[in-house]
Parts: structure tokens; sequence; C-alpha cells
């Protein structure tokens, strides 16, 4: 699997975009959706998913089939989602992708002393810096002993019908997500709605309060609140870590 999960091969895995009967790809998440139709430009397309959870991808015109064994959704708390994912030959990798912060905790002691996590690092600031998306990717193999045990203790969390069952799940999807070796990360640029500063705009201009909550890194937030208008060049901000 390797060969395949380099950052591009990464992006045409790691999502919940589907196929619409149209042959055209929709996705509950416009970021996820442009990650993978601009990997696709590059020779990395997604091309299906089946009833059965299998994944097929064409890396450079080339077919290739993989089974989705688990696919862990994102929130704002977790701030990352994971796909684990099997070869033909049963290799099991988990493909992990969030937010930068988060991901850097997750890696391995050697990954998080490496060159390649400062490269990273200081390229997610740019990008961060002129109001770029950015994500963080990290992967690793899973031994398939540990994953078969790892997998009858989450089927039996799923079958807990009590309170205690989503502190379950999240215990055991800790558990799975670390030791994380660093893929690379992503970017992308938020295409604002027409007319969107000059309506922020003239809300302040009435004098109605105005708030954003965001989950983006502070340096992107600011610089999506100069691009809408929420903030100007006459404010003083005051950041709060």
């Amino acid at each position: 699997m390797k060969e395949v999960v380099g950052t591009l091969g990464f992006i045409a895995l790691c999502h919940s975009v589907i196929v619409e009967p149209s042959g055209g790809l929709s996705a509950s998440s416009p970021d996820e959706l442009a990650l993978v139709e601009g990997v696709k430009e590059l020779g990395f397309k997604f091309v299906s998913r089946d009833k059965d959870d299998n994944i097929e991808i064409e890396v450079l015109g080339k077919k290739k089939i993989y089974k989705v064994l688990h696919f862990i959704e994102f929130n704002s708390d977790r701030k990352r989602m994971s796909v684990i994912i099997a070869d033909p030959n049963n290799e099991v990798t988990l493909l992990c992708k969030g937010a930068d912060s988060i991901i850097e905790s997750l890696l391995t002691k050697e990954a998080q002393t490496s060159e390649k996590l400062v490269e990273t690092k200081a390229a997610i600031e740019r990008w961060a810096a002129t109001g770029l998306r950015t994500l963080m990717l990290a992967s690793k193999t899973i031994d398939q002993s540990y994953y078969l045990d790892w997998d009858e203790r989450l089927e039996q969390a799923l079958e807990i019908m009590t309170e205690e069952k989503e502190a379950k799940l999240d215990e055991l999807y800790n558990e799975i997500e670390r030791e994380f070796d660093l893929v690379g990360s992503t970017a992308i640029e938020d295409k604002l709605q027409d007319e969107c500063k000059e309506t922020i705009e003239a809300i302040r201009t009435a004098e109605i309060k105005l708030w954003v909550l965001t989950g983006d890194k502070i340096e992107t937030a600011i610089n999506i609140g100069y691009q809408v208008g929420v903030v100007d060049q006459d404010m003083q901000l005051y950041r709060n870590r």
C-alpha cells in the first residue's frame, strides 16, 4: 500500500465523497469534494464506492481497489476524521486527516522531531496566513492481529445500549488513532458568496452586533475576517490562546 499512500493517494482514499448516478461527485463537505477533484487532475482519480464498502481509485491510469473497514467521522471535539482500509493482500492501513495541532500530537516521537514536520508546519503557517483552510495528513500500518482484536471490541461497544456507549467508542478511536507517520498537508481557498463583504459591512453599519464562530487556525480566521469585512484595519485584535 505504500506506493499509493502518498499525499495524493491519501486524498483519493480518505473521504466520504460519493458518486452520483449521473457520474458526478457529491459530498457533505465542499472541502473534501475540492480535494478529491483536485487530485483527480493530478492522476489520482476516485472512481467508485460500492454497497460492500469497496473503494476504487485509478492511480495514473491503473485501477486499485481497497476495502473500507471503518469510517471514523469528524466532529468539533475530535477535529479529525479517519478511514481504515485494507488492500487485496489484507494489509490494513489507517488514514487520518485533521487540524495540525491535533494530528501533530498523535504522531510517533520520531515524526514529531523530524525535519519533514518542521517543513510541513512552516507550509501550513504560510497558507493559513493567506486565509487558506489547512489540514495535516497522517497514516500508519496496523498489525493484523491487533486490528482483529480492536475490531471485536468495537463491535461490542456498538452494541452497548446505555450512555456509556459514546465514551467507549471515543476510547477505542483514541486508542487506534495514534503513533502516526506524517504524510503531508493540504490547503484550500474558501470561495465567498457574491457580495459577502458588502453585506457584512452593511450589517455592521446598521450597528447590528456580529459574531463569527470558526474552527480554523487563528491566522486563517483573521485573514478571512479582513476579506469578508468582519474586522477592519481600524480595529485592535486580541488573541486568547
